[in-house]
C-alpha cells in the first residue's frame, strides 16, 4: 500500500535527506496519513504518481445487486450512520452522479433516477440508478474519511495523484496554532466527489495548491483557513455545491480565501499573504472566488465564469487587490466589494454580461 511505504519514512526527527515514494498507476483503496513527518527545504517528503492514473479510492464498490420493482435495486449493506437530508457523508454514487436521499420508506421502490433510501434495520440500500443495475454502471458508497491527510508536517511534495469520494475532505492540511504546517505542496492533483473541501488548508504556512482540478465536491473546492504566505495557481475549479441547498444559499465557492473565526465573527480570521493566480474558477454554487476576513492577498490572472453569485467576492477584507482578472456571465457580479471591506485596489479588469439571473439581485443581503 501507499500508507506503508509513508509508514517506512521516519518520523518526528528532522530528515537528514530527502525521501520519495514512486506510486505506480492504479486504484489504492486507502487513506494516506502523513503525520509528524519533517521535511527540510532541501530534504523533502514526496509522494508522486508515475506510469499512468494513480488513484486514491475513498468510496467501496458495491458490485452484487437484485432487482426490485422497475429501476429499483437493492444490495446489502451497513452504512455507519442512518443519512438525512441535511447530511449524508457516506454518500453513494452512480458512475459520476452523486445520489439523492429519500427518506420516505413508503416511497423505497418508488424512487426517481439516482434517488436511493437505507432501511436501517434489514441494512438494504435502494437505488434508482436511471435504468439498469447500479453496479453494472459503477456503484460506490463513500466509506473512508479523507483521501490525503497532512499533520504536523513540513515540506511534503504530493504530485500527480487522484483523490476521490471520501467522506469528508479530499486532501486536508492540518497544523497546529503554535506549529504550522511549512512548505507543503500539492501539485497536479485531483480531488473531486468530497463530501466537504476538495483540498483543506488549516495552520499552514509557505504552503502551495498548484497545477491541481477540484469539482464535484459538497463544499469549497479549496479552501484556505489560518493559513498565511499561501500560493493558489494554475488550478481550475469547478461544479462545487452543497447537494442539500438549493441555489447560491449553500455558499459553495470555488476557492474560498479565508472565512469569520468560529469565536469572533467581526474580526478577520488569520489569512494573510496569499496570491491567488492564474486560475480558473467555473459554475459553483456560489462565487468563483471569494475572500472573506482575510487581508493582504493578490488575485491577479484568474477567468471566473458562470458561477452561482459573483465572480469574485470581497467581504470584510483588508488591502486585497485584483490585477488582469477576466469575470464573465457570473449570476450576480463580477466583482462584489461589500461595505465591510478597506483599501482594495482593481486594476486591469474585464467584467462582461454579468447579472444573468436577476433573482440574485432580490436575494437578502445581496
Amino acid at each position: 500500500t501507499i500508507q506503508s511505504a509513508i509508514d517506512a519514512v521516519p518520523t518526528g526527527t528532522t530528515f537528514s535527506q530527502p525521501h520519495t515514494i514512486i506510486v505506480a498507476a492504479g486504484t489504492y483503496p486507502e487513506r494516506l496519513q502523513i503525520v509528524n513527518k519533517l521535511g527540510t527545504a532541501t530534504d523533502r517528503l514526496t509522494i508522486q504518481a508515475s506510469g499512468g492514473p494513480v488513484i486514491v479510492e475513498g468510496a467501496t464498490s458495491l458490485t452484487s445487486w437484485s432487482q426490485c420493482l422497475g429501476n429499483v435495486w437493492s444490495t446489502t449493506y451497513a452504512l455507519s450512520a442512518e443519512p438525512s437530508a441535511e447530511y449524508v457523508s457516506e454518500q453513494v454514487w452512480v458512475g459520476e452522479t452523486r445520489c439523492k436521499y429519500k427518506g420516505s420508506a413508503d416511497d423505497c421502490l418508488n424512487l426517481g433516477p439516482y434517488e436511493y433510501y437505507y432501511a436501517p434495520g434489514s441494512q438494504e440500500l435502494f437505488v434508482n440508478a436511471g435504468g439498469g443495475s447500479p453496479g453494472a454502471q459503477g456503484a460506490y458508497v463513500s466509506t473512508r474519511l479523507s483521501g490525503i491527510e497532512i499533520d504536523n508536517s513540513h515540506y511534503v511534495i504530493i504530485d500527480g495523484l487522484s483523490v476521490v469520494r471520501s467522506k469528508d475532505k479530499g486532501i486536508r492540511v492540518f497544523g497546529e496554532s503554535e506549529n504550522r504546517n511549512e512548505g507543503v505542496t500539492i501539485n497536479n492533483c485531483t480531488s473531486a466527489y468530497h463530501w466537504r473541501h476538495g483540498v483543506y488548508l488549516e495552520y499552514t504556512s509557505n504552503c502551495s495548491v498548484v497545477d491541481s482540478r477540484t469539482h464535484h465536491n459538497a463544499r469549497h473546492g479549496i479552501y484556505l483557513y489560518r493559513t498565511d504566505h499561501a500560493t493558489v495557481r494554475g488550478n481550475e475549479s469547478y461544479r462545487n455545491d452543497d447537494p442539500t441547498v438549493l441555489g447560491i444559499a449553500g455558499n459553495m465557492t470555488g476557492i474560498k480565501v479565508g472565512d469569520e473565526a468560529p469565536d469572533d465573527t467581526t474580526n478577520r480570521s488569520d489569512v494573510e499573504y496569499v496570491t491567488v493566480d492564474y486560475n480558473i474558477a467555473h459554475d459553483n454554487e456560489d462565487s468563483g472566488i471569494d475572500l472573506k476576513s482575510a487581508r493582504q492577498v493578490l488575485v491577479r490572472r484568474n477567468v471566473s465564469y458562470r458561477n452561482g453569485d459573483h465572480g469574485s467576492d470581497n467581504n470584510n477584507t483588508s488591502a486585497t487587490t485584483f490585477m488582469n482578472n477576466v469575470s464573465v456571465r457570473n449570476d450576480h457580479d463580477g466583482m462584489s466589494i461589500e461595505s465591510t471591506s478597506e483599501n482594495v485596489g482593481i486594476f486591469n479588469c474585464v467584467f462582461a454580461g454579468n447579472t444573468i439571473n436577476p433573482n440574485t439581485l432580490n436575494s437578502p443581503g445581496r
